[in-house]
């Protein structure tokens, strides 16, 4: 960190002693910056922030303009003016613009000035998405402060995310609060009452599981009754068509058995007659 910090300064020191309009650009990029930092929620104490470096930017222009560069106002101002006018043309459409690589004599820059300024644009394209990828990574990989632990447990315990684990969530916010003079005040506040939440969450979900859990059991139980009782009244009725058709049977024989008798009996007269 030591060693990055001198080299800002130094190429800090180099921009504002050498690139008079450089230094303005690189004063308002650095603004930005901190503006934009001081926005976000971040532990300001686990991390650097650029406001430091900025305000350092502006002393430093500020004085060295002041005290060692007053000439450069009378020609530096003019031709900022000359340039807004122009822009301004431009965009109402009373100016036409200047050719690439040609002065206002007519005079067209050397081929190799030309490849090289068209190759510097090129790789400048080219490397804005090496870039970008390296700085993500390095977002993805940075060290878990406590603040970045309580956003990502304030995502998992949110209802309805994708990604909702609250059960992962009150770990780390336990985890959290287990030390809390690394939060800031309204962080430790933001944590407990998270907390809380989750723990009501977790013990309604357990109260919900329970219930579902006894009325499938009593269901079951209620199933299996009138299984029970399905299966029994079926045996009952096998058991009493069986009955019927026994008795059927014998219903059956006895009625061939009284019609026998009865056929025997009026054909015996018959026989004795001379």
């Amino acid at each position: 960190m030591l060693g990055l910090t001198l080299i800002s300064l130094l190429g800090l020191a180099a921009v504002v002693i050498t690139h008079h309009v450089t230094i303005y650009a690189l004063l308002a990029f650095l603004a930005v910056w901190a503006l934009l930092a001081s926005l976000r929620t971040r532990d300001r104490r686990a991390e650097p922030h650029p406001r430091g470096l900025a305000l350092l930017a502006l002393v430093a222009s500020v004085t060295w303009l002041v005290y060692a560069a007053t000439l450069t106002a009378k020609y530096l101002f003019p031709q900022l003016g000359g340039s807004l006018t122009q822009l301004i043309q431009l965009i109402a459409g009373e100016a036409v613009g200047r050719e690439l690589f040609r002065s206002p004599a007519g005079q067209v820059s050397p081929l190799w000035e030309r490849l090289v300024g068209y190759a510097a644009v090129v790789l400048i394209l080219l490397g804005l998405p090496l870039g970008l990828a390296v700085a993500l990574f390095a977002c993805h990989g940075a060290a878990p402060t406590p603040s970045r632990v309580l956003r990502y447990a304030m995502v998992l315990s949110t209802p309805g995310h994708a990604g909702n684990d609250p059960v992962v969530a009150q770990r780390l916010l336990h985890e959290v609060l287990a030390n809390p003079e690394t939060l800031l005040p309204a962080e430790r506040a933001l944590a407990f009452l998270q907390l809380q939440q989750v723990e009501r969450q977790q013990t309604l979900q357990a109260d919900v599981r329970r219930l579902q859990q006894g009325a499938e059991r009593n269901t079951n139980d209620r199933i299996a009754q009138l299984t029970r009782r399905l299966t029994t009244e079926s045996e009952e009725n096998a058991r009493l068509k069986k009955l019927l058709a026994e008795a059927q049977a014998k219903l059956d024989a006895i009625a061939n058995i009284e019609r026998s008798s009865n056929n025997g009996r009026q054909t015996q007269p018959e026989g004795r007659k001379p």
